[in-house]
């Protein structure tokens, strides 16, 4: 016959830790729920100090996130912007990029009609700077469309200096960013703007 004190020594326990672990966790979660109103209770006269997640700084740090996870490391960015005007019978092509100098960029201004007059060219990069100027004499009044792009193959016997290439490849494949543009595998940044010629 066995006796309460065996009973009592051979039925398995529950462990104690489990019971105290548990009290533990509630007892952490009650004391922040505790801090937080008394934190919230603390500044009911100052709203602005009590902590606030905004939708805004959310949606930017998700934004930021998503792009820094779309840009590999080796992914390069070009900034390139183009502020055309008209001095006279001249059209000057002019702006600003990051890209080193040498780089060369071409450049295309053309009338916006059915049989328009059109110049094609490349212009180095210099200090973060490109200029050219456009011989307008016989151009007709009206809207001319300026294009500048980088790309790294050039037609003809043109070529980008050896740096340029091993910045942003062979085809522009290290090329990233919201102004890339891509043709078959080949990428290019490219920007236009039109201004208005009247002789």
């Amino acid at each position: 016959m066995t006796t309460p004190a065996q009973l009592a020594i051979s039925r398995p326990k529950q462990p104690d830790n489990l019971r105290r672990l548990a009290w533990i966790g509630i007892t952490a979660g009650l004391t922040l729920c505790a801090c937080l109103a008394f934190i919230m209770f603390a500044n009911r006269d100052n709203p602005s100090a009590v902590p606030t997640l905004v939708v805004e700084d959310l949606e930017t740090a998700v934004a930021n996130a998503t792009v820094a996870a779309a840009t590999p490391a080796y992914g390069q960015t070009v900034e390139l912007n183009l502020n055309p005007r008209i001095l006279g019978n001249l059209l000057i092509i002019e702006g600003q990029t990051d890209l080193p100098n040498r780089t060369l960029l071409r450049y295309e201004a053309s009338e916006v009609s059915s049989v328009p007059k059109v110049e094609t060219g490349t212009l180095d990069v210099l200090d973060g700077r490109y200029f050219r100027q456009v011989d307008l004499y016989g151009w007709h009044a009206g809207t001319i469309a300026v294009w500048v792009g980088f790309q790294t193959l050039l037609p003809s016997d043109q070529k980008q200096p050896e740096a340029v290439l091993e910045q942003f490849g062979e085809m522009g494949e290290f090329l990233y960013g919201d102004n890339v543009t891509e043709h078959g595998g080949f990428k290019s940044v490219e920007v236009t703007e039109t201004i208005e010629f009247a002789p």
